[in-house]
């Protein structure tokens, strides 16, 4: 996959109800000439499926969802250029989070998960994709988005218990550590420390996040890990 400069790519990754959407909108909006890169949930069929029946429809709502980020972020691109993109989730996330806990935990077979993989490159082929830029994790505890998200009350997150929510923290980890030791730009904000809905935990986390993001380009080589 490429990696230039056509406006950087930043993926906005968490726990269900952690924060994603809602700091992907607000840095999109205060930070720079940026974009926000919706995660078009509704869009795909198969995600109600699979939170009914995760070993039936694991692998299909994988793909549709890999697809569907693509495409969307494409879309984004294709409209003009932005010093940011700011990914809710995001392709990558669906790579290293949601397909890692598919395959761990058997939900996909050894030969779906490769053959999955192998239409991540066929679709990051097809639509030119990048290599993300930084990486966001919006933490909040299991229990915290467990509560969240009941409030919330979507129907379609209805099937969702919390022990789906704890094995994700785990990956949600797993992946972190992944993308530390590989050396890539990582920052984490505590959704639950700092409330960035309002103020002054919006100016506050927009600061951290345009710090880290500036120190980026200077920090190449080393490990960027920033906490929040």
């Amino acid at each position: 996959m490429k990696s230039d400069m056509r406006g950087r790519d930043v993926y906005v990754t968490g726990n269900i109800a952690a924060g994603k959407s809602t700091l992907a909108k607000l840095l999109a909006e205060h930070i720079g000439d940026a974009a926000y890169v919706p995660e078009r949930y509704a869009h795909n069929p198969f995600l109600p499926l699979y939170l009914e029946h995760r070993e039936r429809w694991a692998f299909a709502n994988l793909v549709h969802y890999y697809l569907d980020y693509v495409q969307v972020l494409q879309e984004h691109v294709s409209r003009g250029e932005h010093s940011y993109h700011f990914i809710d989730a995001g392709s990558y996330t669906n790579r290293l989070l949601y397909a890692r806990y598919a395959q761990a935990d058997g939900i996909l077979t050894p030969e779906e998960h490769q053959f999955y993989m192998t239409l991540c490159e066929v679709i990051d082929r097809a639509y030119d994709s990048r290599e993300p830029y930084a990486y966001i994790f919006v933490e909040a505890s299991p229990e915290t988005c467990w509560g969240r998200m009941r409030r919330r009350g979507w129907d379609l997150q209805r099937p969702v218990e919390i022990g789906y929510i704890q094995r994700l923290g785990v990956y949600l980890e797993e992946m972190k550590r992944t993308l530390i030791t590989q050396h890539l730009p990582v920052l984490e904000i505590d959704s639950e420390e700092f409330d960035f809905t309002r103020e002054p935990g919006g100016t506050a986390v927009l600061k951290s996040t345009h710090e880290f993001l500036e120190g980026v380009n200077s920090t190449a080589g080393e490990d960027q890990v920033g906490a929040f």
